[in-house]
């Protein structure tokens, strides 16, 4: 069986996750678990047929080299997927998330009309997305990237580990992709080179690795908009993480106060059929709060972002709130952690 072949089976079950493991059968993860895919059982010898079958020539010699492989394969025009490429048991196995190949309209998020103005009216500074595993942190900075380029006339790079979904083509602003370790070696002398040139949006993808960060600051305080993803439970558990990057008070957290802007975290809400929801929390840092950054006061910067109609900010208690009233959602559905008291 070829690898397009267990692809369209696995669309056809609504998979999200392929795996293949050699002398075992294949298996795919869908919404309600975990379960095989056919009766065959796929030898080292298959899986390497496989292998062979998605790899680009430059994918095959990083593997012959001995490193493990992550990389986007097309497949039929609308789906894409993200395949890793490791080694277990002295043989090859493939490990694949199914995607759209469409980057998702930033209107199928269903962002209320101010907080939506507020995102889009940050020119500027440090913009992040975030979420937990599998919650579209990605997606969300892809589709807040799409929406900029669709009504302005900017130059965007981005960075990204892995180059997939597509942009629209009908947009205003020109899009750059760059693959790291294929087109770009080194990050920060490819950046210098645009910031030469002609540069006003930049993706860095995630900027969970501290040094990443730093750098994201740094490039933030040149004038351009920097957009970085960050893994985290909340806004919260984020701004925790963020503040304590650094010990000590000093020029970091000053920086972090003059360039941080919009803080965006989402959540999957899955539905039963099938059309996922999202929600959102949301952050933005303003002259109260940045004095409150260079102090390293996270309490009162929470209370303030959870403050009903402070501008471009939104609590989870608040979002949950108003899913459970227009009946999106059940009073059972919302965590406990983001229960309000009229729950």
């Amino acid at each position: 069986m070829s690898f397009s072949e267990l692809i369209n089976q696995a669309q056809d079950l609504n998979a999200i996750h392929l795996h293949i493991v050699s002398g075992t059968k294949p298996r795919i993860k869908t919404r309600q678990g975990i379960s095989t895919l056919g009766s065959a059982v796929f030898m080292p010898s298959d899986v390497y047929k496989l292998v062979d079958e998605c790899l680009q020539p430059e994918m095959k010699k990083k593997l012959l080299e001995g490193e493990e492989v992550l990389f986007c394969y097309n497949h039929d025009g609308d789906i894409e997927l993200r395949v890793h490429i490791y080694k277990q048991r002295g043989t090859l196995a493939i490990s694949a998330k199914l995607i759209d190949a469409e980057i998702m309209s930033f209107k199928h998020l269903n962002f209320e009309d101010k907080l939506y103005e507020s995102m889009m009216s940050q020119k500027t500074g440090l913009f992040l997305t975030s979420s937990e595993r599998d919650s579209g942190r990605s997606t969300l900075a892809l589709s807040y990237l799409q929406e900029i380029a669709k009504y302005r006339s900017v130059h965007i790079v981005s960075m990204e580990e892995v180059i997939e979904r597509r942009f629209d083509e009908n947009i205003k602003g020109l899009v750059s992709r760059c693959q790291l370790g294929l087109d770009v070696i080194d990050p920060q002398s490819s950046i210098a080179g645009f910031c030469k040139t002609d540069i006003q949006v930049c993706f860095l993808d995630s900027v969970d690795d501290p040094e990443n960060f730093l750098n994201a600051l740094d490039l933030a305080s040149r004038g351009i908009l920097v957009v970085g993803t960050i893994l985290a439970k909340d806004v919260e558990m984020l701004l925790q993480k963020i503040l304590n990057l650094r010990s000590v008070v000093g020029d970091y957290r000053n920086q972090l106060a003059d360039v941080l802007g919009h803080v965006v975290h989402q959540k999957r809400l899955p539905r039963p059929e099938g059309q996922d929801r999202f929600i959102q929390e949301h952050f933005l840092n303003q002259v109260v709060t940045k004095k409150h950054i260079r102090e390293n006061r996270l309490p009162p910067i929470l209370a303030f972002m959870r403050t009903v109609g402070k501008k471009g900010c939104k609590s989870y208690q608040q979002a949950y709130s108003e899913y459970v009233l227009d009946g999106s959602i059940s009073v059972d559905e919302v965590p406990s952690r983001y229960k309000s008291n009229s729950d």
